[in-house]
């Protein structure tokens, strides 16, 4: 199978998009861009096995990041890994973060080089799994 390259980033802050995008775009990957949920499920429905991870907000308008990987468990598609990240710690999100399943949170800031270290190991996770 070839690499996957493709990442779904969802945030509602355009500077973040526009800024993980940027990141993502100098390692090879190709981001596609949302500002919620919803909008994240219908990319990835459009072309799931071309998603190798789905970066989210914690705080998503319209689908939280748990909702969102039900909703994908729910097809019939492999579940990319998710990282989701946050300005804020809520740890009543935090834990329903984790109890969803959902276990790689980043806080912001971050810096470019931890961004690309679990991007990269997710993206091998997927990788080892579809072989």
């Amino acid at each position: 199978m070839t690499q996957q390259r493709t990442v779904i980033v969802a945030d509602d802050e355009p500077h973040i998009l526009n800024l993980v995008e940027i990141i993502l775009a100098a390692e090879g990957f190709r981001a596609l861009t949302c500002g919620d949920g919803a909008t994240a499920f219908e990319l990835f429905i459009q072309q799931p096995h071309e998603v190798a991870l789905i970066v989210s907000d914690l705080r998503l308008p319209k689908m939280s990041p748990v909702r969102l990987r039900d909703s994908i468990a729910g097809t019939d598609f492999p579940v990319p890994p998710m990282l989701v990240f946050s300005g804020l710690i809520d740890h009543l999100r935090l834990s329903e973060l984790f109890a969803g399943g959902l276990t790689h949170f980043l806080q912001k800031p971050f810096t470019v080089d931890a961004f690309l270290r679990v991007v990269r190991n997710l993206v091998a996770l997927r990788e080892h799994d579809d072989h």
